[in-house]
């Protein structure tokens, strides 16, 4: 059977290239497009396929339409798999998740900070998300990658109901061509929640926050109405302290606010206010009477569980030691009493709170510790002592 077709091209620019057989179906493409992603075809009345041509006539058996057709499409995909998958690599991206810590235990009303880590060897931005039951919450900070990048997730416990049990938190990250979920143990707690005034904070954090706006008015042209955000927060520590500490979250904006409770004229309140993605950070003293100015800001992340910056249980193996003693603050000089009567070895650590490794002592056998002030700038510090027991705390360093 004969069949006869007009087809009028309805296209701009070259609308066909013919293959290789003379009486084949000529294979329509627009220009700047592949020519094997792009076919155009019309339907005839006895659903029958014919080639887009340029306004002329063209005869096909129905048989010659059939075999030229495979033909067309088996050639293209051969010149696909063997030409165009070298090209292909330009989308491909190898993407590894790395979640060194899995199991955290967090006192309700609490929360803490993790690292989590990126590496990535393609442009397209990778999505990081964490998904946790009713009563926990998560912040992922940066959400959005675009190479190898270090992301803290800041997870905190709303719900007091949730103590006494395991909960998983998932950590979704996707790509153009990668998805992976990792799953985190997170253990509540119970603690007593009595001393936790998030009211104190966040009045702490909308008096820095109108300070900032007006000491720069155009903070609130570039970022927005930060006043005007629902944050979320958490303390960092189940049991309080002569410096408290709170986080606000929203975003990739994080508010880190400690203060003070001494009496006056020697309590404070600091806040730093930061967002690493914005490149913009600043810092806010009020002192007793309530008076802000600014100061450099500090960046502070707590994490106090990640057992590459400081591990052990608190608990003591060999018997016999009673816990630490560190008065706060830590101003020219501290002294941390072990009480090691058996002079027994001790290794002391002392981190930053970004972890970083400050200073380092080994073969402490003596039951007192001096630590002098000099060269630490003011700011958080953790210290672990190991040997045959193990103890952790923080430094306050004014």
């Amino acid at each position: 059977m004969v069949l006869k077709y007009r087809i009028h091209d309805r296209l701009r620019g070259p609308v066909f290239i013919p293959c290789s057989r003379k009486d084949g179906a000529e294979c329509g493409h627009r220009g700047r497009e592949p020519p094997f992603g792009v076919y155009r075809h019309a339907r005839c009345n006895d659903d029958r396929t014919a080639a887009v041509h340029a306004g002329n006539e063209i005869v096909l058996s129905s048989a010659e339409m059939m075999y030229n057709g495979k033909g067309a499409w088996k050639r293209k995909w051969f010149v696909l798999i063997l030409a165009g998958l070298p090209g292909l690599s330009l989308y491909q991206q190898d993407v590894t998740f790395v979640v060194p810590n899995k199991h955290f235990t967090v006192a309700c009303g609490t929360g803490i900070d993790t690292r989590l880590y990126l590496q990535s060897s393609g442009a397209d931005p990778v999505y990081v998300s964490a998904t946790t039951p009713q009563g926990i919450e998560a912040v992922v900070q940066p959400d959005t990658l675009y190479g190898p990048a270090t992301v803290v997730l800041s997870l905190l416990v709303t719900d007091s109901t949730l103590a006494g049990d395991h909960y998983p938190v998932y950590i979704n990250s996707s790509a153009l061509m990668h998805a992976q979920t990792d799953t985190l143990d997170l253990e509540v707690i119970m603690d007593n929640p009595a001393y936790m005034d998030q009211t104190l904070a966040g009045n702490y954090r909308d008096s820095a926050l109108h300070f900032i706006m007006q000491k720069y008015p155009n903070a609130g042209d570039l970022y927005g109405d930060l006043l005007a955000i629902g944050w979320t927060g958490f303390y960092p520590y189940p049991p309080p302290d002569i410096v408290s500490h709170f986080v606000c979250l929203h975003g990739n904006w994080r508010i880190n606010l400690l203060w003070h409770v001494m009496v006056p004229p020697y309590d404070w309140v600091r806040v730093f206010v930061y967002n690493d993605e914005e490149e913009v950070a600043w810092g806010v003293l009020m002192d007793s009477g309530n008076r802000p100015r600014e100061i450099p800001p500090e960046k502070h992340y707590y994490f106090s569980q990640d057992t590459t910056v400081v591990s052990g249980t608190g608990d003591t193996r060999g018997g016999g030691h009673q816990p630490v003693i560190c008065p706060n603050p830590f101003t020219s000089s501290t002294v941390i009493i072990l009480r090691n009567p058996d002079h027994e070895p001790f290794t002391f650590y002392l981190f930053d709170m970004n972890g970083r490794l400050i200073r380092h002592i080994t073969g402490i056998l003596s039951d007192r510790l001096t630590l002098q002030r000099e060269g630490l700038e003011p700011g958080i510090y953790y210290y672990r002592i190991t040997g045959s027991a193990v103890f952790q705390g923080r430094i306050i360093a004014m």
